[in-house]
This record gives C-alpha cells, structure tokens and sequence, in this order.
C-alpha cells in the first residue's frame, strides 16, 4: 500500500469528491429534449436541462465540482430543445390554421369511413386539397 496522495483534477481544491451531478443531468436532459422536441416534452426537458446547467456552472465557479465543458453542453444542447421545440409548434400551428377546413373535411370523412381502401381515399382527398393550397 502506498503513502502517495492521491492526485486531484486541474484546478480542484476541494476535500471531497467533486459534484459533477448536476452538470451530467443537464447534458443528459438537453440530449433527450433535443431528440424529444417534436412534443413538448423535448421543450420542457430542455428548460429543466438550461436551469439545471447553469446551477452546474455556479458549482463550478465555487469549486465545487469541475465538468464546466459538460455543464455548458447542457445549457447549449438544452436551448437548442426549447428552439427546436418552439419551431415545430409554431410550424404545426401555422399548418393547422391554414388547413384547418381541410382537416375538419378528413376528420369527417375518416369518422364516415368503413374500410381501410376508403380511408385510403380520404388521405388523398386530403393530400390533394392541401397540395391545391400550396
């Protein structure tokens, strides 16, 4: 057994163990609320993932924990969810009110359908009505 200290990271000046947590949640969070963005979900796990990265960050700044890179991995990737979030909501809302007549006409048309070959023919009244808007 070996009386050598044991070695700290760069910049460490801590007694304990580094707290890193918060800083990997944040990553973890924004990944996930990026590739979850196209519901909600993704944009609200991106908020979560900004908050929690800039907590990380004043762990930094305090000594506290040392993943700086990790924590603003977090914030960026977690923004980016809110963004990209933020713009398919705005896209599909765009959409709806510019198809809303044609989506009411599918609902209708789906509801009175009995068979697949006559749901079939619904999605393309559909797609053809909204490809005439264009």
């Amino acid at each position: 057994m070996s009386d050598a200290p044991a070695t700290r990271p760069p910049g460490w000046n801590g007694s304990t163990a580094p707290r890193n947590g918060l800083g990997t949640a944040a990553l973890v969070l924004g990944i996930i609320g990026f590739l979850l963005a196209v519901i909600v979900l993704g944009g609200l796990l991106g908020i979560v993932a900004v908050v929690l990265g800039f907590v990380a960050l004043g762990r930094v700044r305090r000594g506290e924990a040392n993943n700086r890179g990790v924590a603003i991995a977090g914030i960026v990737t977690g923004a980016l969810a809110v963004v990209l979030a933020g713009v398919i909501v705005a896209a599909g809302a765009a959409f709806w009110s510019d198809n809303k007549d044609e989506i009411s006409d599918l609902q209708e048309c789906l509801d009175d359908a009995r068979t697949d070959q006559a749901r079939d023919d619904c999605a393309q009244r559909f797609e053809d009505q909204v490809d005439a808007n264009d």
